[in-house]
């Protein structure tokens, strides 16, 4: 998506911020500075003695309820109840996060809000029937118990006939061998006849175990020159299977183990001749999972010939993602995250060119294997905390879509062009965060919490200008209203854990093309107004500028809780906001960087940025007013 510039941020005084610049080639301009404007108690139930008609009237309560639970959001079945099944249905041992639990309920709610999900997140977890760990919920030991009564009657009910009806052969047989064995008992033949039937019992497993299918597997990998359709057949299965078996087995969520690949130990050998002289699609692997957000493919061993190259587009007919990603021989190589394309399915496909007979197959690195493969995927963020705090909404939702403000407020969507979505993938899974380029040197600053060591650096999607094109366009979903990814790795400057900063380098500079935003050296000010661009929840940006009675302002500047003497205000925030930049609205200044959530939300003072930059020389140009 190309950048949007503002045509109205001309009337400007004083040190600007973060306008871009008409062309690439002049130098980048700051933001303008805008002067200051003139400023449920339920009846208990009568004893069961007197007469049967007094049970009717027992029931009128309960008619109210669900009129009560409407006005919440709750027509039909309760967020609550809807979690509680989600969290069953998901079975993560480290618990479900809300993104997850999300999109689970959305499915089975009409007139789903997540701010009546957040709320029954929030209650349950306040009364101790949910226990929150980190991002994600799990059901608290006293649930536990009574539901797990309930899991058999709802799985006999939820299965289709066939389920049933095995289940009810299976309850005959075993009602009819107590039978037989009550009254064989004392005869020595029924002993005799038991232990024949444990022998083919025991010759059926063998019979049913997996070798066969190995020899299968053997077969595929040993043809060496399969055609590309009997490659895709054979090998989409082994996906979905793969995807499927290691759901349970892989405790870090929206991480799945799988397995695949062409020469290093993959599927196949590398193919070392070619037909003709034309490209050809030599290998294709489709990697599916009906609960993905999005699918980021882990490779290894990445290592091609120079010309030849791996495709990865969205398989699924429902998705609306168009960007195909290449990987080619000689631009990628080793271990990395794919940009993760927005779909619930993604083919992965290996191209190859004509061959050189006298030269041969040859690979970019000749120290190591020829070919690539795949060790996992990512399908699943949540929106990165500190500790496990809450991001809040405080009160209702009063942040809207960044496009609402370009016209009312343009000086503060302008500045905003500088906020990157932040995807950062994780041993531990993947997070969402927010960042802004800092000064016109092309760096990106963040949260600790969301980048503190290299490998998290190397590992992390910039997306630009990830907005809805106009007010009225929902970008109310993890990984919505895709922007632009322009980095999908960076260098590491200094991560910083008492200020809960991180400060990292883009591989290009694209503070011409976006603007970008600075420090103010004195800090944030008591009572004066502020606005925060941000992506909560991995969302398409918005900006927060009013609470639910009044524009946003600085309430506290020595605020406690996640570190000291922090700038507290009750603008919304969610898990993702992490790294948002709180902005002055009189002159577009960073006053602090947000942090950690909780009514107030509180960030750090920017004032506390400069000094600890200026000290370890690392302060980019133009990066503080």
């Amino acid at each position: 998506m190309a950048p949007t510039e503002d045509a109205k941020a001309a009337n400007a005084e004083t040190t600007p911020v973060a306008t871009p610049a008409t062309t690439e080639e002049t130098a980048p301009a700051p933001v303008p500075t805008r002067s200051p404007s003139n400023r449920k108690a339920k009846n208990a139930p009568k004893k069961e003695e007197p007469v049967a008609k007094e049970a009717p009237k027992a029931k009128k309560p309960k008619a109210k309820a669900p009129k009560a639970a409407a006005s919440n959001g709750e027509a039909g079945p309760s967020y609550f109840d809807l979690i509680v099944d989600a969290i069953k249905e998901l079975k993560e041992r480290n618990g479900s996060s809300r993104q997850a639990l999300a999109k689970i309920v959305e499915t089975k709610k009409d007139n789903y809000a997540s701010h009546f999900l957040n709320k029954a997140l929030r209650t349950a977890v306040d009364s101790g029937k949910l226990i929150q760990i980190k991002g994600s919920y799990k059901l608290s030991p006293e649930l536990k118990k009574p539901t797990a009564s309930k899991k058999k009657t709802l799985k006999v009910s939820d299965k289709s006939a066939k389920t049933v009806k095995k289940m009810a052969k299976v309850a005959k047989k075993t009602a009819a061998s107590k039978k037989v064995a009550a009254k064989k008992a004392p005869a020595k033949k029924a002993p005799a006849k038991k232990a024949p039937a444990k022998k083919t019992a025991a010759k059926k497993t063998p019979a049913k175990k997996a070798p066969a299918k190995k020899t299968a597997v053997k077969k595929t990998a040993a043809s060496k020159k399969p055609t590309a359709k009997t490659t895709k057949k054979k090998v989409t299965k082994t996906a979905k299977k793969t995807a499927k078996n290691s759901a349970d087995a892989n405790p870090a969520p929206g991480v799945e183990d799988i397995s695949f690949g062409v020469g290093c130990g993959g599927d196949m050998e590398y193919p070392t001749t070619t037909d003709n002289s034309t490209v050809q699609l030599r290998f294709a692997y489709t990697v599916s999972n009906p609960l993905a957000q999005f699918i980021s493919v882990h490779f290894k061993n990445f290592n091609l010939p120079e010309n030849d190259y791996v495709v990865l587009r969205a398989a699924d007919p429902a998705s609306t993602e168009t960007d195909v990603l290449t990987y080619r021989g000689n631009e990628t190589s080793g271990s990395f995250y794919s940009t993760a394309l927005l779909a619930t399915a993604v083919m992965v496909e290996l191209f190859t060119e004509a061959v050189n007979p006298g030269a041969g197959v040859q690979a970019v690195n000749t120290s190591t294997c020829l070919g690539f493969s795949v060790d996992n995927y990512q399908y699943m963020a949540e929106g990165s905390t500190l500790n496990g705090s809450k991001e809040e909404v405080c009160g209702a939702d009063n942040s809207q879509e960044a496009r609402c403000y370009q016209d009312s407020f343009s000086a503060a969507f302008q500045a905003s062009n500088a906020v990157i979505r932040l995807l950062i993938k994780k041993e531990t899974g993947s997070f969402f965060c927010t960042g802004w380029l800092l000064g016109s040197e092309g760096h990106v600053i963040t949260n600790h919490h969301c980048i503190n060591k290299q490998s998290h650096a190397s590992n992390t999607q910039f997306e630009f200008m990830a907005e809805g094109s106009g007010c009225g366009v929902n970008c109310e979903t993890a990984y919505g209203c895709r922007g632009k990814v322009r980095a999908t790795y960076s260098t590491l400057i200094y991560a910083d854990e008492a200020l809960d900063y991180a400060l990292v380098k883009l591989p290009v500079n694209l503070s011409s093309q976006y603007g970008y935003l600075r420090l103010r050296s004195s800090g944030a000010q008591m009572s004066e107004r502020i606005y925060v661009p941000q992506h909560p929840a991995g969302w398409g940006k918005r900006i927060a500028m009013k609470t639910d009675s009044d524009w946003g302002t600085v309430t506290s500047l020595t605020m406690g809780g996640c570190a000291v003497d922090q700038v507290a205000y009750y603008l919304d925030t969610q898990g993702g906001s992490s790294g948002s930049p709180l902005l002055s609205y009189y002159d577009n200044t960073v006053v602090a960087l947000h942090h950690c959530g909780g009514c107030p939300n509180t960030a750090i003072n920017a004032y506390k940025l400069v000094n600890d930059m200026k000290w370890r020389g690392i302060l980019p140009a133009n990066a503080a007013a």
